[in-house]
């Protein structure tokens, strides 16, 4: 039986504390990571193609914008390949790593290369920092990436861009920083709430097997007899004890018949008595 679950080992990050049970946890739930995965992978890769093709309408010399667009493209493929095709956890984590930084690398490349007051992809980085919290299946990554990312947007809003309003001087900032804590929030309460589903489902699938080995050794005990080794009386279930005959017919229902055995004839009447053994002519 494996080791005793509970629901109490799960960290302020959503995961489990116990590394064993959260390697089960992620073998159980290998395929809807992947799903997921494959999933925010053909949406990069479709809303990559269309802002391309957006660009190649309206604005056919920015070579800028469509070189990381390109580059974006193919590693979404990529990520759509290795999701459809992962078979183990660390796959799938592979996977989305490599979805999520492509796609800050690339978007950053695209913001350094806009006029300094264009704040316009300030709605794009809030739904890349929440897109990150959804499809990265573990917390800590998130928070690395995401990290990583929020440096970089404060970077540029303070170095690179200059907003034409000075109010966006606090409210892109804030905006940045009320993105990540609603998403870390949201992604820490959706995986402790997976997490305590499994580990009740866990107990659960305990206590049943708990309880057919128990039926099972129930079971076996019912099938012994007791009989006494002297007098070959047999014990019924209410301790009372009697012959084999009486025991047999209020057991089965069966009458039983008597006989002699060629070794009781034998013994008892000698050899002139005993009835011919099978066989014999």
């Amino acid at each position: 039986m494996s080791e005793p679950v509970s629901v109490n080992t799960i960290g302020w990050l959503g995961e489990f504390t116990d590394r064993q049970q959260e390697s089960r946890f992620r073998a159980e739930n290998l395929d809807n990571a992947r799903k997921l995965v494959l999933v925010v992978s053909l949406s990069s890769l479709a809303a990559t193609v269309l802002l391309a093709a957006n660009d190649l309408v309206y604005k056919p010399n920015t070579l800028g914008m469509l070189t990381p667009r390109n580059i974006q493209a193919v590693m979404a493929l990529g990520c759509c390949v290795l999701a459809w095709r992962a078979t183990e956890w660390r796959t799938v984590y592979l996977s989305s790593w490599l979805l999520g930084i492509s796609i800050i690398v690339t978007t950053t490349m695209i913001e350094l290369s806009r006029p300094p007051d264009y704040l316009l992809h300030l709605g794009m980085d809030v739904l890349i920092l929440m897109g990150v919290y959804i499809a990265i299946p573990s917390v800590s990554a998130q928070i690395l990436i995401n990290t990583g990312y929020t440096a970089v947007l404060l970077w540029m809003h303070y170095t690179v861009k200059e907003p034409a309003y000075e109010i966006a001087e606090l409210t892109v900032p804030m905006t940045i920083f009320l993105a990540n804590f609603i998403g870390l929030l949201m992604s820490a309460l959706y995986n402790r709430a997976k997490r305590q589903f499994y580990a009740r489902v866990e107990i659960e699938r305990q206590i049943r097997q708990s309880l057919e080995a128990a039926n099972q050794e129930v079971d076996q005990l019912s099938r012994l007899v007791p009989m006494c080794a002297v007098c070959k009386n047999v014990r019924d279930d209410e301790g009372f004890w009697q012959g084999v005959e009486k025991y047999m017919e209020s057991l089965s229902g069966q009458r039983v018949s008597h006989g002699i055995c060629p070794g009781c004839a034998k013994t008892l009447y000698g050899e002139e008595f005993a009835p011919p053994a099978r066989g014999a002519d």
